[in-house]
């Protein structure tokens, strides 16, 4: 599943965006909000929704993963993995 840290890098890669403040402009948020992805935390989920929709990806199964990403429930999780799964082969 993709994690935040993963829709920041491909974000990155895509738009030849360089640094933190450059993100941090592209999305219209502060630069202090990229660097806590990168320090480990997750996006908003309207944000994960935003930055899916930008690189083309499903916005559903990208805000499932970073749910699944937050939880600290290892049952939430395979729940989650299971269904985005199916969504992948459906």
């Amino acid at each position: 599943m993709i994690t935040t840290l993963d829709l920041l890098e491909r974000l990155c890669f895509e738009k030849q965006i360089h640094s933190t403040r450059e993100v941090a402009k592209y999305l219209g948020i502060s630069h202090m909000a990229v660097q806590s992805w990168r320090n480990g935390r997750s996006m908003s989920d309207d944000l994960a929704c935003e930055v899916a929709v930008i690189l083309g990806l499903d916005p559903d199964l990208t805000l499932l993963a970073i749910i699944a990403e937050r939880s600290k429930n290892d049952r939430v999780v395979e729940a989650i993995e299971r269904v985005t799964n199916q969504k992948k082969t459906a």
